[in-house]
């Protein structure tokens, strides 16, 4: 990677954090999109169907989680090499913790809403 340049190593960067933008903007699509679809077919979802839609949510959670993962190792990867050409990048740390919150919050509250009426005899 000592052939890279300086610049290219900066477009990568942002390429990753643009990669990771997206997919938050699709994990944000599949939350509302769940959530919608959960209360439009309230009356139809049995208990088993809410549970099943529940455990595709996470599913399809920590697969938006891992590749936010492997992508953020990437980025360090990226750092690093910068950081040995004498050029500091400051990591976001405010925004990773705000997306790890989101996250944690979003799903939470996402499994709230399917699960709201599992009480009730919806069946």
């Amino acid at each position: 990677m000592d052939s890279i340049t300086t610049t290219d190593l900066l477009q990568l960067i942002l390429a990753s954090e643009q990669f990771i933008d997206d997919q938050i903007e699709f994990w944000l699509t599949v939350t509302f999109a769940t959530i919608v679809a959960s209360f439009a077919g309230d009356k139809l979802l049995t208990v088993q169907n809410r549970i099943i839609v529940s455990v595709l949510y996470i599913l399809a959670t920590i697969l938006f989680m891992s590749r936010w993962y492997y992508e953020f190792l990437d980025l360090t990867v990226y750092i690093e090499l910068l950081g040995s050409r004498d050029v500091r990048l400051d990591t976001p740390v405010v925004t990773i913790f705000s997306r790890l919150a989101l996250v944690a919050a979003g799903t939470l509250a996402t499994l709230y809403f399917v699960n709201t009426r599992i009480n009730r005899k919806n069946v």
